[in-house]
Formats: structure tokens, sequence, C-alpha cells
């Protein structure tokens, strides 16, 4: 009996006749033999992993279903809270055309709210740590939103011309890799016009507007602005910690192997691979607190008395839903 493939293989090429095995090379009858063998079991292999696939989505299905039951109470609270800030600030302004400002403003609280219905389904489903993770975006988005409206329209304009300096980034990696990946390459002629234009932004705004946070080097003092540096001048730099872990269910450092988010604690023998009711309360009620604090921004660019009830109403309901989330995900 043969105890591995190679046995096997072996066992069969010696019983080729000495014509057989002059006809092919070992390397050739090998390649052959696996290829075989493949193409008698895949189809049972698929066969039983489809049905294996099948279970496993009702596995999962069940474990959300009983996750919402958990926090049914204050899942529904977030959810409304949601809703109420995604229409307060759909309806921020009223006019139809937007300065910079008003224009970044709008972006990020659209962005926000992308992300933030995001999270959702990753509480609702059980992924504590993949949560965390879109809320680290969505707390870059929330710190963007506060510098920029700290330091105005030009700042605004600033962001905004920097995606200049992100498209000639883009395209010079795309051509880089393009014949690797079997991409189209991009045309040289692309890339001059996009120097062209990063050159012409350099002499309007200084040189450091190359770099990834030159838009915001004026209104920083600083020499080579990075997030902390934004983070600080925004008024988040007390968030560093919250920030750094959400960055462990991004990197594939040891600590976000383990898993992070789920059980601070877990036992390092644990394989971690599933679903799991712990570690939603965290992300839930960051989630609700930087998506109304980019609401709230948002609406309040314009001072405006409309606009008093609803900024009393969303700091009246985030209390009640952060508190609710603590009662019910402790």
């Amino acid at each position: 009996m043969d105890n591995t493939i190679e046995d096997a293989i072996e066992r069969d090429w010696k019983a080729l006749s000495e014509v057989e095995r002059n006809s092919t090379s070992l390397e050739q009858f090998t390649s052959k033999w696996l290829n075989e063998l493949v193409d008698e079991g895949l189809p049972h292999f698929m066969n039983d992993f489809t049905r294996a696939a099948l279970e496993s989505e009702k596995r999962r299905n069940t474990i959300a279903e009983d996750i919402k039951q958990k926090w049914e109470v204050s899942r529904s609270s977030l959810l409304a809270f949601i809703e109420y800030c995604a229409e307060v600030g759909e309806r921020a302004f009223d006019t139809d055309t937007l300065d910079a400002l008003q224009y970044v403003m709008r972006k990020c609280h659209a962005k926000a709210l992308q992300i933030t219905r995001e999270i959702m389904l990753l509480l609702d489903n059980g992924y504590p740590d993949a949560a965390m993770a879109r809320w680290r975006t969505l707390h870059e988005v929330n710190v963007v939103s506060a510098f920029v409206k700290k330091h105005g329209l030009e700042c605004a304009t600033r962001f905004i011309h920097h995606q200049e300096i992100d498209r000639l980034k883009f395209l010079r990696k795309h051509k880089e890799c393009s014949e690797e990946l079997d991409w189209t390459p991009v045309l040289e002629a692309n890339i001059e016009a996009q120097e062209k234009v990063q050159e012409e932004l350099v002499e309007l705004y200084g040189k450091s507007f190359k770099t990834p946070y030159g838009w915001a080097e004026a209104f920083t003092n600083h020499p080579a602005p990075n997030f902390a540096t934004l983070s600080v001048n925004a008024g988040y730099g007390n968030w560093t910690s919250l920030y750094k872990a959400s960055s462990y269910s991004i990197h594939s450092s040891y600590t976000g192997l383990v898993g992070f988010s789920v059980n601070p604690d877990l036992d390092e023998n644990t394989w971690f691979v599933g679903q799991s009711s712990n570690g939603l309360s965290n992300p839930a009620q960051l989630l609700a607190i930087s998506f109304s604090q980019v609401t709230v921004r948002t609406i309040s660019l314009e001072q405006s008395s409309e606009k008093l009830p609803d900024l009393i109403a969303l700091s009246r309901l985030l209390s009640e839903v952060t508190e609710s989330l603590k009662a019910e995900l402790r």
C-alpha cells in the first residue's frame, strides 16, 4: 500500500514499460499524474465543500440573529440615531452651490455615513475586530473634518487640490505594476500631464505640498505634518490610545493576530476565526460618538437658529444611545 503521493507516483512510474519511460521525463509524468488525480477528485471535493459552505452560512446567520437579540434595544436606538444623523447632515446646506469648505464638510459626512453603515453590518454579524478597523477610518474622517473646519476655506481648497498629488502617485504605481498584473499600461503622456499639474500646485503652495499631508502644512507650523499632527491640532490628541488599539485590527502584528477587540485576555492558544458577541461595545459606542461629531460639525458650519433643535436633540440622543450600549453590551 502506498503511504504517500510520492510512493504512488514511484509505483506507477516503475510500472511503465521501458519504451514508455523513454518517451517522457519523470517530471512530465508526475505533472500528468497529479492533474489526472485532481481531475478525478475535484468534482467530489467541490460537492462536499459546497454543502459545507451552505451549512457554515446557516450557522453564521444563526449566530448573527442571536447577536442581534443580545443588544436588540440599544441596537434599535443606535440605528435610529444613525438615520437621524444621516438626514440632518444631508440637509445641512440649503444652497445648490457649495463653496470649498461646505463641499468638504458634506463629503466628510457622506463618507462617515457610508463607513458607519459598514460598521453596523460588521457588528450585526459579530465581527468586532473588523468593526474597530472600520471605526479607525471613521475617526480619520472625523479628524480631517474637524481640522478643515477649524482652518476654513483656504484649508478646504488645499485639501481638494491635494487629490492631484495622490492621482500622480496612483498613475506611477499603476505603471510600475501594469506589466506583472497584466493591466493596460498608463500612457507616459498622462503621467507627464499630471506631473505638470503637480508642478503648478507646488509653485502655488510650496514644495512640501507633495508630501502625504502637505495640504495641512501651512496650518500646523510643522514641516512634515502627519495624521498625529492633525489629531493634536484638531483637539483629538487624547484619542491616540483608541486609535492605536484599532490599528491592531488592521495590521499584522502579533497582537492583531490574537484578536484584541474580542477579548484583550484571549488565550493565545485559541485559534479565533469566527464570530463573537464579545467586544461589540467599544466599536458601537465609538461609531455613535464619531458620526455624531461629524454630523454636528457639518450642520453647525453655518450659524442658524433653525438648527438648534437638531443640535440639542443629537446631544441628548447620543448620551442616551451610549448609555444604553454600555448597559446592554457590558
